[in-house]
This record gives structure tokens, sequence and C-alpha cells, in this order.
């Protein structure tokens, strides 16, 4: 919509207002359009053109996974083919992660998965709109057909100057044959010029209850898999339990993965922080588990014999949001989820905050080091009524 020209008067009510479309783009205008559940980015690219970035979505009449750029200015689109689906296989593609790898403003690659559990890697660093394309020809990662990637990746960079690239499979909100009582996934994908060291593979484990001074809580910790062989560019794996599916996107904060997971026969949920290196507990608490509106020693529990902390909490059931994290000023930062009217709130290291949680928007809002992502990807403006 071209918010600056209205039909009708300017100064009429905004009730009365009418924005002018400045294009639609649907199925009916292009076979290679399918179902969308994701979210479009708005992005400047290195032609100095900025776009709509989205996956095509699923089932469409030509089958094809593809990456769409949608001029804003015309309309007119950049189909970056996959070549894998077909109208009697279709396939489709997922919300994309972009990345500014130099850090000058502009985009210039993408990650994105597919429904046939594929990860693609988009080289977008040309000034040329057709030199754009699937980096390498083939996908990144594969995850196999059963383990469909519905959510948008997040991105991190590792020390050693590597890309990580992180997918959820499966989505407690979609549909997929044969993915509600499965096992799904979440990956570390390295991108990077050589292998890093061999991954770990992790099974997340059932929730055991955690009883110690002032807690009482539900609990989930993972363990590793010997004799793992894990493709050379997994940093680490994890394998859910079956029925657990990923609710949210994932969310990349002080060095943890935040998962947010739904039990779709249960009607439960968890919250899951893990180490963004290992994949297993981080070095410090994630949570407040005494409820006393911290996260400090006093969290710091074991939830094994062998002395790590949890990975993962159970917070009830009914559908909670994706988590809402704000960083604050000093120590680390806060992480709110709401359960329908009913509040949930973590202070990290902090005096709690005072503001309903309800009144907050369920967003990240990025900001600084600590998310370990290279360059600006993408941004929202929030301003007060």
């Amino acid at each position: 919509l071209d918010l600056s020209a209205t039909e009708g008067s300017p100064i009429a009510p905004k009730s009365e207002q009418r924005f002018t479309a400045l294009w639609e783009l649907g199925a009916p205008d292009d076979s290679g359009i399918g179902h969308s559940y994701g979210k479009p980015v708005i992005a400047r690219l290195n032609d100095g053109t900025s776009y709509v970035i989205a996956g095509n979505g699923y089932n469409s009449q030509r089958g094809e996974a593809a990456l769409y750029l949608i001029r804003i200015a015309d309309g007119q689109v950049v189909s970056l083919g996959t070549g894998s689906g077909s109208p009697t296989d279709p396939n489709g593609m997922s919300t994309p992660a972009l990345i500014d790898s130099d850090f000058d403003g502009v985009v210039d690659r993408a990650y994105a998965g597919d429904a046939m559990g594929q990860l693609w890697k988009f080289d977008l660093s040309s000034v040329r709109a057709q030199d754009w394309g699937v980096a390498g020809a083939k996908p990144l990662f594969s995850a196999g057909p059963t383990h469909p990637i519905l959510l948008a990746p997040e991105v991190a960079l590792h020390p050693a100057g590597a890309i990580i690239v992180y997918l959820a499979t499966g989505h407690a909100g979609i549909t997929h044959a044969g993915v509600e009582n499965s096992q799904q996934l979440i990956v570390a994908v390295s991108d990077a010029i050589l292998p890093l060291a061999a991954g770990r593979e992790l099974v997340l484990l059932p929730e055991t209850r955690l009883e110690a001074a002032g807690i009482e809580r539900q609990v989930r910790q993972v363990k590793q898999l010997d004799d793992a062989a894990l493709s050379a560019m997994s940093l680490w794996q994890l394998h859910l339990p079956a029925g657990l599916l990923p609710v949210a996107p994932l969310r990349m904060r002080g060095g943890r993965l935040w998962v947010s997971l739904h039990n779709l026969a249960l009607r439960t949920n968890t919250q899951l922080a893990l180490d963004y290196l290992q994949g297993g507990a981080p070095a410090g608490p994630s949570f407040d588990l005494n409820n006393d509106n911290k996260i400090d020693a006093g969290d710091s529990v074991a939830a094994n014999e062998a002395g790590l902390l949890p990975v993962g909490v159970e917070l009830g059931a009914g559908l909670w949001s994706e988590p809402a994290i704000r960083p604050l000023a000093a120590g680390p930062d806060m992480h709110w989820r709401q359960h329908w009217s009913v509040n949930f709130v973590e202070a990290s290291g902090a005096e709690p905050v005072t503001e309903p949680v309800a009144k907050l928007l369920p967003v990240v809002v990025v900001a600084g080091g600590r998310n370990f992502q290279p360059g600006r990807r993408s941004w929202i403006d929030i301003t007060a009524d």
C-alpha cells in the first residue's frame, strides 16, 4: 500500500480513508505462489533497490520451492528457484533469514528452509539481480522430507568466524503429513569454508521434577548420543520427543538459543534455552526456578547427576506466545511470554520490571553484540499511540 496516497479527502477520518494499492501478487498472477504462512521481510539489496522478500509458500501449481524478491516500487518479481519440487511432488519455501555480512546496510545473503527439509543459501551479493541465486547449486543442509523446515532460520556468528544457521523442523501450527507424531529436530548448521569439528548429537529427555530449596519445577535436560554420525556441516543437532513441535521462530540471545515447543496431544508447552555452540546446558542459569523474579545463583540447581543445569522448563497447558525479549542497560536480557491473560515474567540479573507484561508486544528487540549476529538483518520501528 502507498500510505502517502489516499482516496477521498486527506482530512477525512481515518476510517473513511482508503489507501492506494501499489501492487498485489497471488496465485492467479504467478503459478509459483502457494499457501504462505510466513512473514515477508523488507530489505535493500545490492542493486540499490528495496524488495519484499518471502518464500513462495506451499502447494503451488508449479510445485517448486523458490525465494521471491518483489520490488517494492513496481511489484516486479525476481524468482530464485531451487529446482526442488514439481506439480506431482510439490515443495515450497518458508520464511527466509537475511544477512548483511559486510555491515554496509545491504543484505548479501539469505537462508531459508523448505517443506522437504532442505536448507538453502541464496547469494545476493551481486549488484546485478540476474546474478542472484542458490549458492553452490544445492542445499546447504538436508534433514529429509519427514522433517520439513517451516519456520524462519536463526543466524549467529561462531567465534571461529563461521556463520551458524539454526533451524527447527516441524511446526505445531501447520499440518504436515507424518510430522505430528514423529521426532523433529533442532539443528545448528555451519556455513563455513572449512567444516568445524565433528558435531554433537543430542536427545531431549522427558520432563523430570526438580526439587531443591525453594524450587519445585518440571524441567528438561539433554543427553549426548554416542557414536554420532552427523553431517560435516552439523555443529550439533537435538532430537525432540515425538509430538513436541516448535511453535515459534528460534531466537538467539545471550549465547543461548531460545526454543518454544508445544505438545499437540497434551496441549502443554516447553521453553528451552540451549548453549548456542554445544546445544546442551549453558554455563549459567537461564530460568527463574525459585520464582523470585531474578535469574541468579539461586537458580543454579543441577538437573541431573552430572551437575548440568536444566535446558528447559515446562510452562503448563494452553497455547503460549513466543518469547518477547527486551535488552536491559546492565546485566542479561529479560524474557517474557504471555499465556492468554496470565503473565509470565523472568528477570535476568536485574530488578523486576513493574510494567504489566500484557502490554508488551511479542517482538524481539535487537541490540548490541550479545546477539552474535553478523550485521543488520531487519528492523521494525515501534512507537506509542
